[in-house]
C-alpha cells in the first residue's frame, strides 16, 4: 500500500483532490475524496511525503494553485490545504522553504 501511495501519479492525484473543486452534486467527489486524500498525506507516511515535496513531482507546485487560483476557493478545500501545509511546515521544512524561495 505504501509503494502504490507514494508513486507520483497517486501522491499528484491526492493533491488534486485536496485542492482543486469537484461537482457539490456528487457527495464523495466534492467531500469525500477531498477529506480522505487529506488524511492519507497528513498520516506522515515518509515515502508519501518525500513525493510530495520532491521537486520532478510537480505535488507542490499542484499544492499551491489553490493559492494562485483567481477562484475563490471552497472554505473546507482552504482547510485540508491549510492542514497539508502545516504538516510540510513541521515535518519537510527545508524542501517546503526551497519550493517557496
Amino acid at each position: 500500500l505504501r509503494s502504490f501511495l507514494s508513486k507520483r501519479e497517486t501522491v499528484l492525484k491526492l493533491v488534486s483532490y485536496v485542492v482543486e473543486p469537484r461537482d457539490e452534486k456528487d457527495e464523495v467527489a466534492a467531500y469525500r475524496l477531498p477529506y480522505s486524500s487529506c488524511e492519507v498525506i497528513c498520516c506522515e507516511t515518509a515515502d508519501v511525503l518525500d513525493t510530495l515535496v520532491d521537486p520532478s513531482c510537480g505535488a507542490l507546485h499542484r499544492l499551491f494553485g489553490i493559492v494562485r487560483s483567481h477562484d475563490r476557493p471552497r472554505p473546507y478545500l482552504t482547510g485540508y490545504f491549510a492542514k497539508v501545509l502545516g504538516l510540510l511546515c513541521r515535518v519537510r521544512p527545508g524542501p517546503l522553504l526551497r519550493y517557496l524561495d
